[in-house]
This record gives C-alpha cells, sequence and structure tokens, in this order.
C-alpha cells in the first residue's frame, strides 16, 4: 500500500505550502525499528505554527522517503503532525517491547503523525497499556494536549 502524507517544504501559510503527497510504501522495518499504520491523527495549534515556522521546536527535513521530488535528497521536506493513534503494523528483527496489533502514541516531537504509516524507533513510542478503556480519540491527543492543559493550569491559573 502507498503512502500518503501531509508535508510542506518551506514555511509559511499552511493553505499555500501544505500538500498531499504519495510515496513508495513502507520497506520491512530494519533492525530495532517499527513500521506503524497511523489511525488517527489531530490538528493542533501547534502543527499550524510548525507549518508557519514559529513554534519553537523546528521538525527535521526528511530526505529518506523518495527516491525522488519531495522527501528526496534532492527536494528534503518536513512531514506535518506531532501527536496521533497508531497501530504496530510489522517490527524489525531486535524489537523487544511490542508486537503486532499494539496501539501506541508519540513520544518524539515532530514525529510526522500527518501519514499514513511510518517508520520509528522503538524510543519513538509508548504502548497503550489496557488499551480497550482508552478510546481512539482520547488516545490520539494523550501526549500534547492533557500535558498542556496541566502545564495552563499550573502556570496561569494558580496566579489569581
Amino acid at each position: 500500500m502507498l503512502r500518503r502524507a501531509v508535508i510542506f517544504t518551506g514555511h509559511g501559510q499552511p493553505s499555500q505550502v501544505a500538500k498531499v503527497v504519495t510515496f513508495p510504501r513502507l520497506p520491512v522495518p530494519p533492525p530495532n525499528s517499527i513500521n506503524l499504520r497511523f489511525l488517527l491523527s489531530p490538528v493542533n495549534p501547534s502543527d499550524i505554527n510548525v507549518i508557519e515556522g514559529v513554534y519553537p521546536t523546528k521538525p527535521q527535513p526528511r530526505s529518506d522517503i523518495s527516491p525522488q521530488g519531495p522527501g528526496s535528497e534532492s527536494e528534503p521536506c518536513y512531514v506535518i503532525g506531532n501527536e496521533g493513534l497508531a497501530v504496530v503494523d510489522s517490527v524489525g528483527q531486535g524489537v523487544k517491547n511490542f508486537k503486532h496489533g499494539d496501539r501506541v502514541v508519540m513520544l518524539k516531537q515532530q514525529a510526522g503523525t500527518w501519514s499514513s504509516s511510518e517508520n520509528v524507533q522503538e524510543s519513538d513510542i509508548m504502548k497503550l497499556p489496557n488499551a480497550s478503556r482508552v478510546s481512539d480519540d482520547q488516545a490520539a491527543t494523550i501526549s500534547v494536549n492533557p500535558p498542556t492543559a496541566y502545564n495552563m493550569l499550573k502556570q496561569f491559573v494558580s496566579q489569581f
């Protein structure tokens, strides 16, 4: 199955610089890595700020996902997305803590979650324990929204 992702190659207004592209499907995961299939990838205001170039954390340019065009050595791109819910599709040799079908969320910032699939390192994801108790919607936003709300309450509400 081909991969699709929302990318940008330069900062600006999202409606002008973001586009959907199709990439070759992921190869078998290399040793100690995992292929994910994203189920839900929310739009977070920080994602828009990343595209605009005003967010403090900058994504890494990708030049490893396509032989030519966006995502290649000659035309690096950025895959958008900080948070989302994914399922483990396949694991590379040496992966010990994840298996096919595990539901996971991203730990790494600017992970490129606005993609149909991605290859990640084991340290970039967290398995959802007791996954049946957390809805897909809750899981997709668990890594950014709750910590942000907590920090806002702690820093701003406690001052009143």
